[in-house]
């Protein structure tokens, strides 16, 4: 396989484990580093309860009620920073009304390094996504040729990432370049349709199905974790993450010709 991978793809992969060591040893002497490599959600849209940071749950919606005050008022004023409207939660500490979330929190940045992050406890995580990418990353670099690729790649990430942070009705933060390989499994389904791919312990199955099928399935599980379905282990992945790379995925190959940057 390694005689076999192409530029682009052999390059995430270094980044990708780099990343990964490195957070190991930094953790040790500054454990704030990893939240610019965790992508935290926003809550600007209320969609919201509460927001997941750590092991605990913390932060009130962007939209709180006010005592003395009938309805529900804003928690941010309207000088507030980008940061503070991307992070739009209330900490639930007992300080004024108008502070939100650490802005180093806030998912701006956590939309382009999160995709470079894997679970630190979890050697899995890293290593299926690797896998996944170093076995059909290469036949798409190739058809899309390194830059085209490059592009596409950090399309699905960042553009999975946005809907993510916006729009998951899940409260737990994000890490891990499963969005952006769902896009590149997309794009195989795409160029190659009736290539037979295997996935776990299911026998060839040609990617168009095999892509729809994994589409239909993130949808459902997202849809059942929104009306409050325990989906145990299921539930500790980021199903709309997954969604996400992929409806960003289709988003570049049939509306970039209107995105100017994607034909630059």
């Amino acid at each position: 396989m390694l005689n076999r991978i192409t530029p682009i793809v052999l390059n995430i992969i270094i980044i990708n484990v780099i990343v990964f060591v490195g957070l190991m040893f930094v953790d040790k002497v500054n454990p704030d580093i990893r939240d610019y490599f965790v992508l935290h959600k926003s809550n600007v849209f209320g969609l919201r309860n509460t927001a997941v940071v750590g092991h605990n749950e913390v932060y009130l919606p962007a939209y709180s009620p006010v005592e003395g005050k009938s309805g529900w008022v804003h928690v941010l004023d309207s000088e507030a920073s980008l940061d503070q409207y991307l992070s739009a939660y209330r900490e639930t500490t007992g300080e004024s009304l108008d502070c939100p979330r650490r802005p180093d929190q806030s998912p701006r940045r956590q939309i382009v390094t999160h995709f470079f992050n894997h679970s630190e406890t979890s050697l899995f995580h890293i290593l299926f996504n690797m896998l996944a990418l170093a076995s059909i990353g290469p036949l798409i670099e190739m058809v899309l040729r390194s830059q085209r690729f490059l592009k596409f790649y950090l399309f699905c990430g960042v553009a999975g990432g946005l809907m993510v942070a916006f729009l998951d009705p899940a409260n737990a933060p994000v890490v891990g370049a499963s969005g952006a390989i769902s896009g590149v499994l997309v794009a195989f389904a795409i160029y190659f349709p009736k290539q037979k791919l295997s996935f776990f312990f299911l026998p060839g199955i040609e990617s168009r199905y095999l892509v729809t099928g994994i589409g239909v399935i993130s949808a459902l599980l997202v849809f059942l974790d929104w009306v409050g379905v325990n989906l145990g282990a299921a539930g500790m992945l980021s199903h709309f993450g997954h969604l996400s790379g992929m409806l960003a995925a289709l988003l570049f190959f049939y509306a970039g010709r209107y995105i100017p940057f994607l034909n630059a």
